[in-house]
């Protein structure tokens, strides 16, 4: 088991999704940040031993790219919290992100965090 850290609601999802994302985010983003290609994702699902996947980072500098200080506070105002949880397997990884699956849904077993000391 792996930790991992992402940002979702109350219901264990994240914010990119259709309605919530041009809510926060910024235009610009990194060159870095590439999200994975939807083919490599579909083949990775296709073998995961555990039906609830997600995407999420293995560390907090990680995810503080994806996500700035400015993003989070809109985000924390529309609702999402960052939280830590253990990954059962990592599907699929590259320097700023991973894929994984885990036996419990994302709404379960998980630890709120600062993400941003100054915001809560």
């Amino acid at each position: 088991m792996i930790k991992v850290y992402r940002v979702q609601d109350s219901d264990g999802r994240g914010p990119f999704k259709p309605g919530v994302t041009e809510k926060w985010l910024r235009e610009n983003q990194p060159d870095e940040l590439e999200p994975f290609p939807v083919p490599k994702i579909l083949s990775a699902m296709a073998g995961a031993r555990f039906r609830h996947i997600g995407c999420g980072c293995t560390a907090l500098s990680q995810l503080r790219i994806w996500f700035t200080h400015g993003e989070y506070a809109m985000l924390l105002n529309l609702g999402y919290r960052a939280v830590e949880m253990w990954a059962d397997e990592i599907l699929l990884s590259d320097e700023n992100q991973v894929l994984f699956s885990r036996k419990k849904t994302f709404k379960t077993a998980t630890n709120y965090l600062k993400l941003y000391e100054d915001l809560t």
